[in-house]
């Protein structure tokens, strides 16, 4: 969604589907058998996702809003550049919002299983401290959802500095529209 100049992200808990964003809902136990709360962590996340379907009627019910749809056309290495510069443009506060684009992978229930394999496995896999694997988990998505064919632009607010709350919705300020490679306007748009 792209609103007034920014692109706007949701924070992951705000997801409809209850499979997606599964690392930071679980319930973790560590080794010592104390629990492991990542629900802070999760709420630093927030994401967009983009489609590499074609336009058709489908997606235009399905995602545009009642007389108001519009698909925007890039490509990923320029929003990835647009998104990566977006707070950096006051050199004087040396912002910085680290970014990551990803292709979503769809798989069933015992493949996502499979994926989060066992407890040594997910450690080295989903617990990296670079937070690479918690970029990586939001990348899972269920199989029914294939048709979608997304990619996700996702932001880690590391340092919390944008309010990091389940509700929050970051604003990620656009400074021109270079990057923008079409526009196309839904159907029913006014």
């Amino acid at each position: 969604q792209t609103v007034k100049g920014s692109l706007s992200l949701s924070c992951p808990f705000n997801w409809d589907d209850p499979f997606e964003n599964w690392l930071f809902r679980a319930k973790l136990i560590g080794s010592k058998g104390n629990n492991i709360d990542l629900h802070a962590a999760g709420t630093k996340f927030y994401c967009q996702s983009w489609t590499l379907n074609e336009e058709s009627d489908a997606m235009w019910r399905l995602y545009a809003s009642r007389n108001n749809g519009v698909r925007i056309s890039t490509t990923a290495k320029k929003l990835y550049f647009e998104a990566y510069n977006a707070y950096d443009l006051d050199l004087e506060t040396h912002e910085f919002v680290p970014t990551k684009i990803g292709k979503v992978i769809y798989k069933d229930e015992i493949q996502i299983r499979e994926e989060i394999g066992s407890p040594l496995a997910f450690k080295d896999r989903f617990m990296e401290l670079n937070c690479e694997g918690h970029y990586d988990s939001l990348l899972i998505k269920r199989l029914p959802y294939k048709f979608e064919n997304e990619v996700r632009l996702i932001a880690h607010d590391s340092d919390g500095r944008f309010g990091c709350t389940e509700t929050t919705r970051l604003a990620m300020p656009i400074g021109h529209a270079s990057w923008i490679e079409s526009i196309t306007f839904g159907p029913e748009t006014d």
